[in-house]
């Protein structure tokens, strides 16, 4: 009953049961400071909460982390961890760029006559003089043994992707896609896992092969649009 009369009383009073404002502790910053922080924020977004806390201290404004995580909160800023990207050094991006103004034009089609594969193999050698076999610039694909292998056995062309260009090769997803379907099979042993791995990649749908294929273009004109540096991809 007296929770009740609590309540009636409440609104009699202040014409709603909503609780009134109160003092509180007196915040330790001002708009501006909290501008300034949601700025420092947005302009390197690597800043961890402890480091703008550091920063915000160093200002002359007394502050925690919790307080400092508020304020970022307040305006839809959260913490996340960063996302982990290739290394790009200024010969990086210029080999991508190049490499992709040399296929801007590279139809579907094209992109469908195209062997993506990690490592040559004698299984391509039934392939005729229609097919590029796509080199993914590995140093090992240097070597003497891969060098004469393509010279005598291969009888039909071959690119070489730039280097760092993982969103250029459409076969780095399904390779995802195989480490992600193995994390369900157990391997007890060497054997078991190639197993594993073989039944994962004859799984593959023939129609995710064909989407990776025909994003290839996309994924030219976003290097291109990037001026070689790093795309969404």
């Amino acid at each position: 009953m007296h929770s009740v009369y609590a309540a009636l009383t409440r609104y009699n009073n202040q014409g709603s049961h909503s609780d009134l404002p109160r003092s509180g502790r007196t915040r330790l910053s001002n708009a501006r400071d909290d501008r300034r922080r949601i700025r420092e924020s947005l302009q390197n977004r690597r800043l961890t909460v402890p480091d703008l806390t550091a920063s915000w201290n160093h200002a002359g404004v007394a502050s925690s982390t919790s307080t400092v995580r508020r304020r970022l909160e307040d305006v839809g800023l959260t913490g996340h961890v960063a996302k982990k990207k290739p290394l790009l050094s200024q010969r990086h991006r210029n080999l991508r760029l190049a490499f992709a103004r040399e296929h801007m034009a590279w139809t579907r089609v094209d992109w469908s006559a195209v062997l993506w594969s990690a490592v040559p193999s004698a299984h391509y050698l039934g392939y005729g003089g229609n097919f590029w076999l796509q080199d993914d610039g590995a140093p090992c694909h240097r070597a003497r043994i891969v060098t004469v292998w393509k010279n005598t056995k291969w009888n039909s062309k071959f690119s070489v992707l730039p280097p760092q260009s993982l969103d250029l090769n459409p076969i780095d997803n399904l390779w995802w896609d195989i480490k992600k379907a193995l994390k369900t099979r157990r391997s007890a042993n060497l054997n078991e896992l190639e197993m594993n791995v073989r039944q994962c990649w004859e799984e593959i749908a023939v129609e995710l092969c064909e989407r990776l294929v025909n994003s290839m273009p996309r994924h030219v004109q976003a290097v291109l649009a990037a001026n070689g540096g790093y795309t969404k991809y």
